[in-house]
């Protein structure tokens, strides 16, 4: 055997007992450590429903949660379907007449459609979504919708409520004009067009303006420093009319005017009322009480008083001293005596009215089945993603291309993604 052969026998022996080790060490010909357990077998769904096992996104089946075992979706109850988004509108089989002035049209013209029947801006081919669908309207039965009047507080533009009688006032004309500059000249808008302003028509009588006293909040005329009362122009103002746009007028042939409250820098005015207070009443220098030991009182009007220059009150013969006024009757007119001179009494301290005012208002409300409590427009059904849009009463509507009319009550429901459920009364036949 030369050399070269001898080298080829050494090679193929290490091959073959590298390979050994090699397949020694993976365990291909078995070995001391036993084989992993088969997975247990998968529970058998019923055909057609199988049962999906939910991963978390690194693949591994998800840990055991709550009412669920490891691997298996969580239970639920009284899941709340999502809604699904705005679609096109179901074809409307039928429309109903627009009121105006409360008395209803017949419906003879090309009235807006809409499809009370139908589920409105919802697919409700999904399965899911029908049952949502179906399950909402078995759950809220309307069974009556009740219309009564209550009295609320006023609420103003901002939400707060109204205090105090507001002061009225006649509702001055305007015109528009155009805006000038400095140099008399009209101004142009960002849109290239003259600017208008609107600007007060005041009265004219000879030629000239007519002036009248500045009154304030009391009615009583403004003076400057000098005493002199403050003249400003009169507007003319807006004359009330009725229901035919003829202008209105009092018993006394007088125009009557169309009124507004009155502002002061952006502020509602109300009128001034006297000061009177609660205070326990003295005998003999004694407080009462009743037989509950609580003090009685009586109501104290208080007066205006007569500061000194320091702004404290002043006393004569141990006594405030108030400032004094003449006295007007009912009218408001000034009082004399026999003498002809007037008749002066302690001025009422006047604060601003706040007592709060109310309104009579028809509130409108839908009662459903099972439910211990009305609900109002706005209001959100329970445990649904639907709020109650518009409650109405003796909603009228014809079916196209025949003269069948309904008159229906009931409430339409507006849904967070825009979609709308109307639930009805039984049918009113009165057009039939």
């Amino acid at each position: 055997m030369d050399k070269k052969t001898k080298q080829l026998v050494i090679l193929v022996v290490l091959i073959v007992v590298a390979g050994g080790v090699a397949v020694w060490r993976l365990g291909l010909f078995g070995g001391d450590d036993a084989p992993p357990p088969a997975p247990a077998p998968a529970p058998v769904a019923d055909a057609g429903t199988p049962t999906p096992v939910p991963t978390n996104p690194t693949g591994e089946p998800t840990p055991a949660q709550p009412g669920g075992a490891p691997g298996q979706t969580p239970l639920t109850q009284n899941q709340d379907l999502d809604i699904p988004a705005e679609v096109t509108i179901s074809p409307a089989r039928y429309q109903w007449p627009i009121k105006r002035g409360g008395a209803t049209d017949l419906p003879d013209r090309n009235f807006p459609v809409f499809d009370p029947l139908h589920v409105q801006n919802i697919d409700v081919v999904d399965p899911d979504r029908k049952k949502y669908i179906e399950q909402l309207r078995a759950e809220w039965i309307l069974d009556g919708i009740t219309v009564t009047t209550q009295q609320r507080l006023k609420i103003d533009a901002t939400g707060k409520p109204m205090l105090g009688e507001s002061i009225m006032e006649p509702k001055p004309q305007y015109v528009l004009v155009p805006q000038l500059d400095e140099n008399k000249q009209p101004v142009y808008g960002a849109d290239g067009q003259i600017v208008m302003v609107k600007q007060p028509v005041y009265e004219m009588k000879d030629g000239k303006v007519v002036m009248m006293d500045d009154l304030d909040d009391e009615g009583n005329p403004r003076r400057d420093e000098s005493g002199k009362v403050i003249q400003v122009p009169k507007p003319e103002y807006v004359q009330a009319v009725d229901k035919n746009g003829n202008p209105k007028y009092d018993n006394n042939g007088e125009p009557v005017w169309e009124m507004q409250e009155k502002y002061r820098d952006g502020r509602r005015v109300v009128k001034m009322v006297p000061l009177i207070l609660p205070r326990q009443v003295i005998v003999d220098g004694q407080p009462q009480f009743d037989d509950n030991g609580k003090p009685v009182l009586e109501t104290e009007q208080v007066y205006e008083p007569m500061l000194d220059r320091n702004g404290k009150p002043v006393f004569e013969n141990g006594e405030p001293v108030y400032i004094k006024v003449q006295k007007k009757d009912e009218d408001g007119k000034p009082v004399v005596d026999e003498n002809g001179k007037p008749v002066m009494v302690p001025k009422k301290k006047m604060v601003p009215d706040k007592t709060p005012q109310t309104e009579v208002v028809e509130v409108i409300e839908a009662w459903f089945t099972g439910k211990p409590r009305p609900f109002r427009e706005l209001d959100r059904l329970t445990n649904t993603r639907f709020t109650i849009e518009k409650i109405f009463t003796e909603r009228v509507y014809q079916q196209e291309g025949s003269g069948d009319k309904r008159v229906r009550s009931g409430v339409d429901l507006l849904g967070d993604t825009g979609a709308r459920i109307t639930l009805f009364l039984a049918d009113d036949s009165r057009h039939d």
